[in-house]
Order: structure tokens, then sequence, then C-alpha cells
């Protein structure tokens, strides 16, 4: 046995001790089963259900064990190993009946251990048997001889992995009853799953015997086969418990059936045996006692009164039910002028065709002879509906309010109305109350009240009453130079969703709520706002005539001389031609400043220099304007590119001189061929070929240029210039 083995360590001294502390006639056991699950290889989970009475029959109140003994059997019953597992996982079961009719008797109580571990199995031949074993059962147990003295034997049986390589046990779907009630229909689903898909059969079996009162835990557990418990005479497996008809369980479906008829404790099993392909690998069987009881009717059908407020709900009625243990009903609103005035749904709702008493009745499990029926009167009337329609808000100055009750109002229908604090008059009885006045604005919550046929209802809506609007703004620069943009601040207050209209004196307006103006001519203009609150109470208007001053701006304006020049001519003269202006400055491209009307400056670097001209009126209004100046690097200058695309922008290509006696230019394509030749420094090409005046397509053409200057300095260059187009 060297090749089997347990995760629990077997102590043979602490089983001594364990054992020796045990009551040696238990008889507080209520059933069991062993189920396994193969996790591949050698590691198979073995599970014990272990089912304890802890009622009143227990007179020991025995607990569980806190080891469970297992004994490891091949399949030609030999002994190869023993194991222990502990600390069992404990849950209480809750009694189910199966009948709505009828209640579980006191007293029943059951909790379940499971003992739960993992062993290693080698494969072999046979298979392997687990087995465990206890006693006692209860003494009252009326279907078997000496049931105090008669244990318990659960098994497992495991196929060899050589034939059948792989293999779970089938495990029960729920818990077994715990209470059969005397003469009611029993039935109960004892069908099982298996893992593996086997096919399945049920029947019932002869409980197995186990350990003896002198022997409670037997350690190891006898080999199988295991002897079975001896019925009391008239009892078999077919007849397990007194019955009429007897009970039966569908060898295809585990559902058990029949009428049990004598009261008392019985002991019962239930196999399942697995098929694979037609070959029975194992049999399962829960060992369980049934107990058959008197169980009481707990059918009560109640419906509620209604209350004042219920009553003056309208036709429709919500009604809501009280009854006791049960879950099916039947309703009859007893409306005589329809056949469709029922339900069967737990709290319905029903709409009457008209007023009037009506009495309902409700049944309780009406399809079972246990249904309890209840009966109440109803007093239907029509629901209080007032309402008054929304006047809608006012402005604060000069508002006043009427009002209109309306509603499925009747002769004798009284009235009441209140308009909060602040209000005059506060309260009203009339049904039109008129000339309601408040001392401050805004919401208002207006309550109207309709009672008639001792039934009150309120309906309350809002008003709004608008706070005088004020419109006011400020600015803080109220005059300057045109042209003038000013940025007005809105500080107006009061209403509510405001709108404003701005009218700026100069023919332009804005309905922004803080806008901004430019003036662009002088003068001094007014400026009003208005502002509106929900497009029903004006505000106050600002009006300033002369509220603001623009003064008029001069015009600068100024020629340079020359515009273009070159390094060796870089002296520019500046002219102020400005208009309505007393005093103009040149500022220059290093921060130099020149007063006017004429001004020079030498520039000392080539490139364009930018030149500010700034025009002073006799109010201190000012303009600038700005010209550039280029001052070529040497005496000429020849652009490297030019569009002649008709834009009169460089459409032609123009080289540039300050003085000069001769002039010969010739362009040529990249092939060498020439283009265009000219010895006219006021002939200049224009992008055509100077032969068939054809536009030649954009390209880098080479130029060859010479020039002789004043001081008849011959020059020639050669470069490129780029033809865009």
């Amino acid at each position: 046995m060297s090749g089997i083995q347990s995760n629990k360590v077997f102590h043979l001294l602490l089983f001594l001790a364990v054992f020796c502390g045990m009551k040696a006639n238990s008889t507080h056991l209520v059933g069991g089963e062993i189920s396994y699950e193969h996790l591949g290889g050698q590691d198979y989970i073995i599970t014990l259900n272990i089912y304890r009475d802890c009622g009143p029959n227990n007179t020991n109140n025995t607990q569980f064990d806190t080891y469970a003994n297992f004994g490891i059997f091949d399949g030609s019953n030999n002994l190869i190993n023993t194991f222990q597992v502990s600390n069992p996982q404990i849950t209480h079961l809750p009694v189910v009946i199966n009948n709505p009719c009828l209640q579980s008797p006191p007293n029943i109580c059951v909790e379940k251990g499971v003992y739960q571990t993992v062993i290693q199995l080698p494969a072999n031949t046979t298979g392997y048997h687990i087995v465990y074993q206890r006693c006692c059962r209860t003494p009252s147990v009326i279907n078997i001889i000496n049931p105090q003295n008669t244990g318990n034997t659960y098994s497992a049986f495991i196929p060899p992995r050589a034939s059948i390589p792989t293999n779970s046990s089938p495990v029960f779907n729920s818990e077994p009853s715990l209470v059969i009630c005397v003469n009611a229909d029993f039935n109960y689903d004892h069908s099982a799953t298996d893992p593996d898909g086997d096919d399945l059969v049920y029947s019932f079996v002869t409980p197995l015997d186990g350990g003896t009162a002198g022997n409670p835990v037997p350690n190891p557990p006898t080999a199988p086969p295991h002897n079975q418990v001896i019925w009391t005479n008239g009892y078999s497996d077919s007849y397990p418990i007194d019955a009429a008809p007897a009970l039966s369980i569908d060898p295809n479906t585990g559902l058990i059936s029949g009428i049990p008829n004598t009261i008392g404790q019985y002991a019962f099993a239930v196999a399942v045996k697995e098929y694979r392909n037609g070959q029975l690998l194992s049999e399962t069987i829960r060992d369980f006692r049934l107990d058959v009881a008197v169980c009481q009717s707990n059918i009560i059908a109640s419906i509620p009164d209604r209350d004042s407020a219920e009553r003056c709900l309208g036709l429709t009625v919500d009604f809501q039910n009280h009854s006791q243990n049960t879950s099916n009903f039947y309703w009859d609103f007893g409306d005589p002028n329809t056949t469709s005035d029922n339900s069967t749904a737990t709290n319905p709702t029903y709409t009457y065709s008209d007023t009037g008493t009506f009495t309902i009745m409700l049944v309780a499990e009406p399809n079972y002879p246990c249904a309890d029926t209840a009966y109440i009167t109803y007093h239907v009337i029509e629901a209080v509906q007032p309402f008054f329609a929304n006047p809608g808000p006012q402005c604060m100055e000069g508002h006043s309010f009427d009002f209109q009750g309306g509603g499925n109002i009747e002769s004798n229908a009284t009235f009441f109305w209140d308009f909060g604090p602040g209000a005059t008059p506060q309260v009203s009885i009339s049904q039109n109350p008129t000339g309601i006045v408040f001392d401050s604005p805004g919401e208002k919550i207006i309550s109207y009240s309709l009672e008639q046929n001792n039934c009150i209802e309120e309906f309350i809506d809002t008003i709004y009453i608008e706070p005088t609007p004020i419109a006011y703004f400020e600015l803080e620069d109220m005059s300057g130079c045109a042209p003038l943009e000013l940025n007005l601040e809105n500080l107006s207050t009061g209403g509510l969703n405001p709108t404003y209209t701005w009218n700026f004196g100069d023919g332009t307006s804005s309905n922004d709520s803080t806008p901004s103006h430019t003036y662009d001519l002088p003068g001094t203009y007014p400026i009003t706002l208005t502002m509106t609150s929900s497009g029903i109470c004006t505000g106050d208007q600002v009006y300033a005539p002369g509220f603001v001053e623009v003064f008029p701006s001069p015009t600068a304006k100024f020629d340079l001389n020359p515009k273009v020049t070159d390094i060796f001519n870089a002296e520019i003269t500046f002219t102020d031609h400005s208009q309505d202006a007393v005093i103009s400055y040149f500022y220059m491209p290093n921060g130099d400043r020149r007063a006017g009307p004429v001004a020079t400056y030498d520039f000392d670097k080539p490139g364009v220099h930018w030149v500010k001209q700034v025009a002073v009126n006799s109010e201190g209004c000012t303009h600038e304007r700005w010209q550039k100046v280029t001052v070529l690097p040497k005496p000429y200058y020849i652009p490297n590119a030019f569009s002649p695309n008709g834009d009169g922008v460089n459409d032609q290509f123009i080289p540039s001189f300050t003085s000069i006696k001769s002039y010969e230019i010739l362009i040529f394509d990249r092939w060498g061929q020439e283009v265009f030749y000219s010895n006219n420094w006021n002939t200049h090409w224009d992008g055509k070929h100077q032969i068939t005046g054809e536009p030649l397509k954009q390209d880098v053409y080479l130029y060859r240029l010479k020039f002789m200057n004043e001081a008849n300095q011959e020059t020639t260059e050669i470069g490129r210039i780029t033809l865009i187009r």
C-alpha cells in the first residue's frame, strides 16, 4: 500500500483520544452519502455529507465528530489504507414543505456537516471502495429492527482507471426532504447530476448497516460487502414507509411521489447508478431518515380596509393583499357592469366603470382544498381634481392677480385659497378671488383646496413677480481721440431673464449685455440703455446727452527721398505733409527721433528700413504712418525671381542701378538658347521669348549683365533668375 497517500496524516494516538471521548451509543445520525470528483491523474476529491438531528430527538445534543475515519478497499475488498478528515463545514438546513396549504411542524431541526479532502489513488485493475461507518440511528425509527443499535455505512466505488480512465460520481441536486406531511401529496425531485454526462438510473434500496453501540466508530471500517438493515415486518426497499398510494421513484428522473398515511420516522435510501455505454460504473446511495408528521394549515386570506384618503382617489383602486402563507390568489372586484372584474395578481389595480359601493372577494390558494376566502366592502367615489390656470408673471410695480378655481366641482363644494405670507389678503374662501397683491417680488406659492363629498384635495402652483428692473452702467473713459473704443460696464439690477438695448448715439445699437463700441468720427454722443425683464417689465433708461466726447485726430503723411538708394548714397530726406497736426516726429529704426517738417537721416547699413511718423494735433491726439527705405549694399540690385502673371507686382525682371552710362543684358534658357537681349535699361524682360513672343515656362534662366558706371568702370554679372508662373 505504499503507492496510496492521504493528505491527512493518520495519528493513532490522536484517534484513540478522540474515540475514547465519544459517547458509545450516539443516536443523532439522520443520514448521509459519499461522492467523489476525479481531478486527473491520481487525485480525487472525497466528499462525505453527514446529516445530524439537532432537534429534541437528539436528547444528548451529540455534535458532529471532530474526525471522520475512512477506509480504502480495492475491488477485491482488501483494505489498502485509512485516512481521517477533520473540521466539517456545518450548515443548518431549512425546512421546506412542497404544499402551500401546510406548514412544517415545530422542532424539526437538521444540520449538515461536510467532510472533504483530496487523496491519491494509483491506477489498478479492480478499482476502489471508499467507506465510512457510524452508529447509530434514532431509536424512534419504526421501519427497521433495533434502530438504536443499527449504524450507517456510506460508500462509493471508483472504477479501475485501467478500463475507465476518468470518472466522477453523480451528485444529488438538492438536499433531502426533512419532513413529509401525513395524508398530503408528496412530490420530491431527488435527481442528481453526473459531471461526465453518464446515464443515471434511480431506485429505492435497503439502507446499509454500519457501526454498533459497542463499536460506534469502526476504524478501520468493515470491508465490503456490507450488511443491510433488517426491515420491520411489512416494510421493504420497495415499500419503505406507510403510504397510499405507496411511494414510488421514477427511474429516469428521480421524482418521488405518493401520499404518506402514517405518522412516524422511517429509514430510507435512494440509489443512483451511473452507466456509460451500457456498462455500470458505480452506485451512489443516499441514506436518510424520513419524518412523516402532522402539518398544520396556514392559509389566511386578508384584505385591509381603506382609510379616508384612499377612498378619495377616484375610480381606480390599488388593492392591498395582507394574506399569509400563500402566493396564489383570485380576486373578484364586485363590479356589476362587467364580467372581467377579476385578477390573479397579488396586489392588483382595477378601474371601476362608475362610482358606488362594491363587495370585493379574495380567495387565497383557490386550487387547493385549504383555500381561504375574505370579503370587504369598498366605497368608490370620484376623485377631487382641483386646478387653476396660472395667471403668468407680472411686474412688481402696479401688480394685481386674479385667480379662478377649477375642477370637477359639485354643488356641495367648498374652497380655500392660501396665498402665503406677504399677500393681501393672505387667504380666501371664494372660488374666484381677485385683486391679490404681494409686498415683495419673487416666486410665490399659491395653494388652492377643493373639498366635496368628505374628500379634500390640494392643488399647488407658483407665480412670479418680477422685481422692478433698474438700468445702470459705468464708463471709465468718456472722452478721447477718434477712433475711440469704449468698454461699457453694465451694472443693471433686478428682473428675470433680462434683455438690453443700447443706443450709442451715432446710428448704431447693440443687444449685448456688456458691449464694446468704437466711435470713428469726432463729436459728442448720447448713450441710452433700456433694460427689459422677462419681456414684460421695462427698466429705467440712462440718457446722457453729451456723455461721450470724441476729439478729431490728425492724419500723418510724409515723403521720403530717395526711397531706394545704395549704401554709398544713404542720406534720406523726410518731408512732413500731415493734416490737422501742429507738429510731427520721425522715428528712425535705431530709436532716433527727428522733428519735422523736414528731417534727414544717414543710414549706415544696407537693407529695408521702416520709418514711423507720428502727427500730433492741438488736443494731443496722434496718428502714425510707416514707410520703408531700401538701402542697397552696392550701386546696383539684381533680383533673383519674378512672376509675370499680370497682377502688376513683380511682372518684369528689372535690375536696379544708381547711375550707369551703358547697359547690356543677355538671357539664356537651360539649354543655352538665347531668349532675350537688350542694351536699354528701360527695356525689361517680361518672361516671353523675344523673337516669338511666346510666354516661357516656369524655370531657372541664366543671365549675363554688363554695364559701365559714371567712372567708366565696366562690370559683368552672371547669375540665375527664376521665372515663376
